[in-house]
This record gives structure tokens, C-alpha cells and sequence, in this order.
């Protein structure tokens, strides 16, 4: 841990010193950026204050739908279980690279791009992935441990909970990969106002979905928590408006410095 910690303020300095003075203008960016990314935080605390009824109508729709599908997580599953072939076991892969780290590859990897490029649209698009891919993970994250569902391939049963554990095989709802896969298509369709890159998407966040259930990793009511939070988180870092941020972060070439206004 010290020396990746050493390894990162090294690589820091030396990129610090290294960059020439004309590109300046990328720290500006990414403290803009990171202030923004900090700011959406807030904003995703406040919502549920801010939109009052309406918040509380979503949740419950939310809360009823998933309690419904636990009717459903057994013969679900048994479906799915009883069609376990390899030409299934092919179409079901998303999950093996969606909705995981390469996701969260992805997110960056597309911000850096629009970054380098000075492509403001990629880079915007990039920083609602990332924003919404952590803030979304976080939530789930909390959620699975404090409710700490057993996983489906331990057979005891959906209606099995071991609160407040961090044993990954109690982390069953809701589904990260579901989470990660709506939060990051959420954000990407809604880039281009185009049918077929929308339904890409959404598409392949729903066959992560239905992955995880094939693998016997998730109950559907899972994947329907987890769907509904990463979409939820998406649509309100993408429906933030571009108002002065809170919190303020400026980088340059010789000093960073944080300003927090209440």
C-alpha cells in the first residue's frame, strides 16, 4: 500500500512538472470536472428533499416491485437453471465483461478521450459515466451489506438474510453488475438521440441482467433493485443543470486548492 501510495504522488509530481504550459488548460478542465463530480454527490443526497412527493412515489413503486418479484425469484431461477446450455452459456455472457470493471474502464477511458481531444461532449459524457457508475456502486454497496441477502446458488432459500455483512456470498441484493451495467447505458444512450444507439445500450444492459440470473448469482428481484438504481442515479446526474458548483477544486501546474461554499 506505501508504495503504490508513493508510486502515485511520484507519478503526480513528475506529470506535474513534465506538462508544458500551453496545456495548462487541462488541469483548469479537470478541476472544473472534479468539482462537478463532487457537486453531483450533493445534489443526489438533496434529491430526495428537493422532489419530496414525487421521490417518495418513485421509492415506493420501487420498494412494491421489488417485494412482488420475490414471488417470482424461484421460478425464475428454476427457468433458468433448466435451460443451462452452452449456446445459453454464450448469449448469456455480458456479464463477463459488462457491468464490472471493464465498465468502469470504460467510463474512463471515454472522459480521457474527450479530455485529451478537447472534445467537450465525449468529455461531458464521460464524466456523467463516471459520476453515475460510482455514486450508483456506493449505494449499492451500502444497501447489499445492510441487508446482506443470501445469493441464490447457496439454496437457502430467497427469503435468507444475514444483515450487515460484508461475506460476498450474503450480497446477493441488489445486483452490482445490474447497477454498473443501467448506470453506464443509462448515461451513454441518452448521449445520442438515436433509436438504434439507445436500443444498443439498453440491450446490453438487460442481457447483464439476465446473465447474472443464468449464472445463478442474483434473484430477479435483484436485478430489478439494481436496474432501478443505476437508471435513477443516471437520470439525475444527466438532469442537473449547469449551476454554480458548491464545492470547487483548482489545479494548476504549482498549487491545488478546495473551496467549499455552504
Amino acid at each position: 500500500m506505501k508504495f503504490k501510495t508513493r508510486f502515485t504522488l511520484i507519478f503526480f509530481l513528475l506529470f506535474s512538472v513534465v506538462l508544458p504550459a500551453q496545456n495548462q488548460s487541462y488541469f483548469e478542465t479537470v478541476g472544473k470536472d472534479f468539482s462537478t463530480f463532487l457537486n453531483s454527490g450533493k445534489n443526489l443526497v438533496d434529491s430526495p428533499f428537493e422532489n419530496g412527493s414525487n421521490f417518495l412515489r418513485d421509492a415506493s413503486l420501487t420498494l412494491a416491485g421489488t417485494a412482488v418479484l420475490f414471488f417470482a425469484d424461484n421460478s425464475v431461477r428454476d427457468f433458468a437453471l433448466r435451460n443451462q446450455t452452452g449456446l445459453n452459456g454464450d448469449i448469456f455472457s455480458a456479464d463477463k465483461f459488462y457491468g464490472n470493471i471493464y465498465s468502469i474502464g470504460l467510463s474512463v477511458s471515454i472522459y480521457g478521450y474527450g479530455l485529451l481531444a478537447r472534445n467537450s461532449k465525449i468529455r461531458k459524457t464521460g464524466l456523467q459515466a463516471m459520476t453515475t457508475v460510482f455514486y450508483a456502486g456506493i449505494a449499492t454497496t451500502l444497501i447489499k451489506s445492510v441487508l446482506g441477502r443470501h445469493r441464490p446458488y447457496l439454496n437457502d432459500g430467497n427469503k435468507k438474510f444475514s444483515p450487515f455483512s460484508i461475506d460476498n456470498d450474503f450480497l446477493s441484493l441488489p445486483s452490482g453488475h445490474t447497477t454498473v451495467a443501467f448506470a453506464l447505458s443509462t448515461v451513454m444512450a441518452n448521449a445520442y438521440d438515436n433509436p438504434a444507439w439507445q436500443t444498443f445500450w439498453y440491450s446490453i444492459a438487460g442481457l447483464t441482467a439476465a446473465s447474472r440470473i443464468y449464472h445463478d448469482r442474483h434473484w430477479v428481484s435483484d436485478v430489478f433493485l439494481g436496474a432501478v438504481i443505476g437508471y435513477s442515479t443516471a437520470k439525475v446526474i444527466i438532469g442537473e443543470k449547469e449551476n454554480p458548483s458548491n464545492v470547487n477544486l483548482g489545479i494548476t501546474t504549482n498549487s491545488l486548492t478546495l473551496l467549499v461554499v455552504f
